[in-house]
């Protein structure tokens, strides 16, 4: 989220989209991430089974982010809805994990501030910072999305993991 805060409006104008459009498409990213945080914990349905969620919501963000560097710029409306959902469906989904693998409350906490600490400093790193580095280093978004493809595969890999349905 906060690398499409950082970025996604830069993004979009330098691909010729206006600054107002710009801002425009994160305020529908936004609006988006709201559905999707509330969509996205009923796809678990009673079983608890989070890795189709999980899955799901990857891969709505990462359709979003590269409409946002490729998609035909009549569609960036699309690709911003997109994004919105993946990204608040996954933290959604996030939050749900926690509580799901918990098993109680005390463990729910401690398994919430190590992944909460954890998962922020990753994205610190590997969100706005990584990004203004990959684009200055080569010059343009294209290398951003393989790095973005890298970052959707990679927690794809450890949702599923950690979605399947048992406690910690």
């Amino acid at each position: 989220a906060y690398t499409v805060f950082g970025w996604g409006a830069k993004s979009l104008q330098d691909r010729g989209v206006e600054k107002v459009e710009s801002g425009l498409m994160i305020g529908l990213s936004l609006l988006a991430q709201g559905v999707g945080a509330q969509l996205a914990p009923l796809l678990t349905g009673r079983s608890g089974d989070l890795r189709v969620s999980t899955t799901l919501m990857q891969v709505l963000g990462l359709i979003g982010f590269l409409g946002y560097l490729f998609a035909p710029i009549g569609t960036i409306w699309l690709a911003s809805i997109f994004l919105g959902l993946g990204q608040g469906g996954a933290f959604a989904v996030a939050l749900t994990m926690i509580a799901q693998r918990g098993g109680n409350p005390e463990t729910a906490a401690r398994l919430s501030g190590m992944s909460q600490s954890v998962g922020y400093l990753l994205g610190a790193l590997a969100g706005p910072l990584a990004v203004g580095l990959v684009h200055d280093f080569f010059g343009g978004w294209p290398p951003v999305a393989v790095l973005f493809v890298i970052i959707t595969v990679g927690c794809a890999i450890f949702g599923l993991g950690a979605g399947r349905v048992r406690t910690v």
